[in-house]
């Protein structure tokens, strides 16, 4: 086994892709023959994805090549659970037991609200990336499970699958508006609060999120493992030293005595009124810069 030119640049563009090379070389996919010995030349490469698994079914069809698998499980999408009010319908519900004239005691009016709360009441599964339920997302949810299960039973229902299908666009249209509506909320929460260091991290990543302290690491973990993977690791950390921490040989200047006037004010230790006037005079809730 040797480098060669095509396997250097094949390895080189895999590490800047950030791809893994999950192929066992020790099975052969490809089978040898009277003048030349089994090989390995399908590479499985992959990104991004943990526990990945590759095998060699070792079954080649009647061709050179063995029929390989790879395996890796699939993250479903979150459900999330909203419990939902109806107030709509509890207002309903309450201006139809005043219209009766029933007088009830306290606990029993207590009671009767409670039973009232809990009848109109109810907890909604989803998907769809809300941070928020109302009435409206909770009908159409609703109405989409009942066409859901309808279809279930009727699977060759074009019809069914095309009232779906608009109940989707509703939803996410509703849910569009919902994010606008929580986003405008936010917005006035933070009006007069601009000393607030929560508002000015949500600024900054609004002007560019490339600028953010966490974007920059990862440019720089990019061009170090770039680099690493072109020249050796001591080469690159010389070239930084270098450029970034010039060193000079021999020993550093002798730095010069005071020669002023002494000044026990300044030149004194700091006591505990000045410590404790500083830590007061801090402001914790500003922001850097």
């Amino acid at each position: 086994k040797y480098n060669t030119g095509k396997g250097n640049r094949l390895w080189q563009s895999a590490s800047e892709l950030n791809l893994t090379l999950i192929t066992d070389p020790s099975l052969p996919t490809r089978l040898g023959t009277s003048c030349c010995r089994d090989s390995t030349p399908d590479l499985t490469f992959v990104r991004n994805i943990k526990k990945a698994q590759w095998m060699n079914l070792a079954v080649d069809l009647g061709s050179d090549h063995c029929i390989l698998a790879t395996t890796f499980s699939v993250e479903r999408k979150k459900q999330r659970e909203f419990h939902f009010t109806d107030w709509d319908k509890f207002r309903k519900i309450r201006m139809e037991r005043e219209q009766d004239g029933h007088r009830q005691g306290l606990k029993q009016w207590v009671k009767q609200i409670k039973d009232d709360i809990k009848s109109v009441s109810s907890t909604i599964t989803t998907d769809f990336p809300v941070e928020r339920m109302d009435s409206r997302l909770a009908h159409l949810l609703e109405a989409k499970q009942a066409l859901l299960n309808r279809w279930k039973g009727q699977r060759l229902n074009r019809r069914l699958w095309k009232k779906i299908a608009e109940v989707n666009r509703s939803v996410e249209e509703h849910c569009h508006a919902l994010s606008r509506q929580q986003w405008d909320e936010i917005c006035n929460s933070v009006d007069g609060q601009m000393r607030n260091g929560k508002t000015w991290n949500m600024l900054k990543h609004l002007l560019n999120e490339n600028t953010t302290k966490t974007n920059q690491k990862h440019v720089i973990a990019r061009i170090l493992h770039k680099e690493i993977g072109r020249t050796k690791e001591q080469q690159v950390v010389q070239q930084l030293v270098h450029k970034y921490l010039p060193i000079k040989r021999g020993l550093a200047p002798p730095s010069r005595q005071y020669q002023g006037t002494p000044n026990s004010g300044i030149e004194g230790d700091f006591n505990i009124e000045e410590i404790r006037r500083a830590l007061h005079d801090l402001n914790g809730r500003s922001a850097p810069g």
